[in-house]
């Protein structure tokens, strides 16, 4: 269950004897009020609860029940392109997600809005820059297969462009950031130094795709292009490429040492050969946390459409987790961590992981109020 506070206040209204009566008149409040009572998403390092984010479109805009669940849970959001198409029109992402973002920004002032713009596809259906872009630089793109069409980013004034108009798009809006899609894609067709300059270039906060396990070896778009970014969105966290132990290793290893100060977006879902719930790679995500992680579960085939796997929730993600006591260890393939609050265990070739929940001393987390009772 979601813990219910004010917003900007640190107190807890827990459920002891004055505490029920405290939770009657925040209900009251709740309703005399509305939009002042809410559970609050945690943000950079804060370990009382699994740091979540978001990532959705819908065709339409969110739904109401949709927009209270964003604001509650989600530190980091991202408007995926297309958003909202019914409403602003097909090539209005720029519109929708400047209008979106306003509202999200509303909910919660200190939510990262992040405006979807992909490194890889030059999506001229979905926005009216790009379109306008193409018809005057046919040039800037090729179309590798009927209805694909890939940026090629032939010049230094084409990769400007590319930064240029997302920054302006931020810039003019609520929205505060950048998320690149695609980068292991531009690596395929050797576009990643293009890439990597036009992260550079950005002066918005940037979060890119990358960090693609293509052999037990290999990862493309890791530490090079995250050195050109704020952070890394790994969407393939043990499902996609990663399919083997050898290769979960890798994936491992490569988290483990991206620098402290980055932010790691880990994406989970049910299409995973380890596993079809969240468990295995919450636990995962675990391991591998820092202050700047967060996580996001997609459902059953990592689907971002709002009304597929927005609003899931477990009550794993509300279990107080407590700082790190320390690093992850490794044991071949076993990783282990421990936190003030569980103990995390990961066994990559049995595809098996464990939380284990130690006992709490309720007597410490009280109000004062309630122990003089």
């Amino acid at each position: 269950m979601n813990r219910l506070h004010f917003k900007n206040q640190s107190e807890f209204i827990t459920p002891t004897h004055k505490g029920k009566r405290l939770l009657q008149v925040a209900v009251v409040l709740a309703i005399l009020i509305p939009g002042t009572l809410h559970a609050e998403p945690a943000g950079p390092g804060d370990w009382s609860k699994v740091r979540l984010f978001g990532h959705a479109f819908r065709n339409g805009d969110y739904t109401p029940e949709q927009y209270a669940f964003i604001r509650d849970n989600f530190h980091i959001f991202t408007i995926e392109k297309r958003h909202a198409k019914d409403i602003y029109g097909a090539t209005s992402t720029e519109k929708a997600a400047a209008e979106t973002a306003k509202k999200l920004v509303q909910n919660n002032p200190d939510m990262r809005v992040l405006f979807y713009w992909s490194t890889n596809t030059a999506y001229s259906q979905f926005y009216t820059t790009i379109r306008d872009m193409v018809a005057q630089h046919p040039d800037w793109v090729e179309e590798v297969r009927k209805g694909t069409v890939r940026w090629t980013y032939p010049n230094e004034t084409a990769r400007n462009w590319w930064a240029d108009t997302a920054d302006q798009v931020v810039k003019e809006s609520a929205l505060n950031g950048v998320f690149g899609d695609g980068a292991p894609g531009a690596n395929a067709r050797g576009q990643l130094e293009s890439v990597e300059a036009c992260l550079d270039r950005l002066s918005s906060f940037a979060i890119y795709n990358g960090y693609r396990v293509q052999t037990p070896t290999r990862c493309a778009a890791g530490a090079s292009t995250l050195a050109h970014a704020d952070g890394v969105f790994c969407e393939a966290f043990f499902r996609s490429s990663v399919e083997t132990a050898d290769e979960g290793v890798k994936l491992m290893e490569e988290l483990l040492a991206i620098p402290s100060d980055k932010y790691i977006l880990c994406r989970g879902a049910g299409d995973s050969p380890f596993g079809s719930t969240h468990d295995f790679t919450l636990a995962c995500y675990l391991i591998i946390a820092n202050d700047y992680s967060f996580y996001s579960w997609g459902g059953r085939r990592n689907s971002y459409a709002a009304d597929d796997s927005l609003i899931y929730w477990s009550e794993d993600f509300d279990r107080e987790i407590g700082k790190p006591l320390g690093k992850a260890t490794r044991d071949g393939y076993v990783y282990h961590r421990e936190f003030e609050h569980c103990s995390v265990n990961v066994d990559l070739e049995a595809k098996t992981s464990s939380i284990t929940w130690k006992p709490v001393d309720k007597a410490l987390t009280q109000p004062k109020d309630a122990l003089n009772e």
